[in-house]
């Protein structure tokens, strides 16, 4: 972390292949979504003790900083420290990929003590329009000004999207997501379970603006 925190101050944005190396990159995401692609829409956070803290952290949005000082001041994850991030990790900041990649990390080492949820944010369309792309088009881009490596990097990020449950509950009791309810539409028990977790998220453009911050 420390790493990237000296990096997002001293270098250039064109200079972050040095920090990190597309093949560690690849070794990471490949790691994080085989542990994602297998959580379930809803995960269930039951096996907290009574002196265990769960922490729930709203958008973030490429807040590097903001996220390292919230890591450091509320505590690492730990077995009785558990983070529940709800989502909308990256766009409207310089470092989206900094900040996802470090959360990103912190779910491989730590899976049962740190829980990714998908945001409105984590889709091609938004990342598309909010500056997501752009920003790893700019990190990686080859050495002959093509985008071949950036584009590599970020159809990985939209892969390893599709992989992030949707919803938590903490203890039974306690339910988390990045959006709300449907107000009208029923849903049983029987239907929430033959819902397809690994889908991408398509926005008609038409209605898209209306969509994109129902958070």
């Amino acid at each position: 972390m420390s790493v990237f925190d000296w990096s997002s101050r001293n270098l250039t944005p064109t200079q972050f292949p040095k920090v990190l190396p597309v093949r560690v990159f690849d070794s990471l995401v490949l790691c994080a979504s085989k542990i994602l692609h297998k959580e379930p829409n809803c995960v269930k956070i039951d096996d907290c003790s009574p002196d265990s803290t769960v922490v729930v952290v709203g958008d973030v949005h490429s807040q590097l900083h903001d996220v390292l000082f919230l890591l450091k001041d509320a505590g690492y994850p730990s077995e009785n420290r558990v983070f529940v991030f709800n989502g909308d990790y990256v766009d409207r900041g310089a470092w989206g990929l900094e900040t996802f990649l470090i959360l990103l990390a912190w779910k491989v080492l730590m899976p049962k003590s740190v829980y990714l949820l998908r945001g409105n944010h984590e889709s091609k369309y938004c990342t598309f329009v909010y500056g997501f792309e752009k920003e790893v088009l700019v990190k990686y881009r080859d050495d002959d000004g093509r985008d071949k490596v950036g584009k590599h990097v970020y159809r990985k990020c939209l892969g390893c999207f599709e992989g992030l449950p949707l919803a938590s509950i903490i203890n039974g009791h306690v339910y988390t997501a990045h959006v709300g309810l449907f107000r009208s539409i029923a849903v049983t028990p029987a239907k929430r379970g033959k819902g397809k977790k690994n889908r991408k998220i398509v926005l008609n453009l038409e209605t898209s603006l209306d969509l994109c911050d129902f958070a």
